[in-house]
């Protein structure tokens, strides 16, 4: 008895391990954990960018990028820039991106520009191709008068598989 007990333990000790082995696979990406022109590879559904003013006085305060995987080969892209005052004009430019190699190479471009605001936003959707990373590039402009600011944000690239 105290055999098949031990028999019956190891059993069901063996279904848990395969069990867990078997959820533990998943779609990583081939290349996931390196860093391209400084966005890291993952197989992350979401990621997003987001730049900061290190101190306050000029135009822009903050600027996001930002991608999700929406599954079979959708993705979302998101964008935002936001001023410290009202500005003529607040724009924020989103560039979706795919690494072709070692380089980003540009998909698509969407932007939106707001007037006497203080911010711009953007988000969409769009069908890409599978079996690559993708990255969301953040223009992010502020005009009032004269004076122009402006910088840049980027996601991490995430795979869509």
């Amino acid at each position: 008895m105290k055999r098949l007990s031990k028999i019956f333990y190891s059993m069901i000790c063996m279904v848990i391990c395969f069990t867990f082995m078997s959820f533990s696979v998943s779609a990583a990406g081939p290349r996931d954990g390196e860093v391209v022109d400084g966005s890291l590879l993952t197989s992350d559904t979401h990621s997003e960018g987001t730049w900061n003013a290190l101190a306050r006085g000029a135009l822009l305060s903050s600027g996001t990028s930002g991608i999700s995987n929406g599954g079979n080969g959708i993705v979302y892209i998101s964008g935002k820039t936001i001023c410290n005052r009202v500005c003529d004009n607040v724009e924020v430019n989103l560039y979706l991106e795919r690494l072709v190699g070692n380089s980003w190479v540009s998909v698509v471009q969407r932007y939106n520009t707001s007037y006497n605001t203080t911010q711009a936003t953007y988000s969409t959707s769009i069908l890409v191709d599978k079996g690559y990373y993708y990255r969301v590039k953040g223009g992010h402009t502020a005009t009032k008068g004269s004076t122009t600011d402006m910088t840049t944000s980027y996601s991490n690239g995430i795979y869509i598989g």
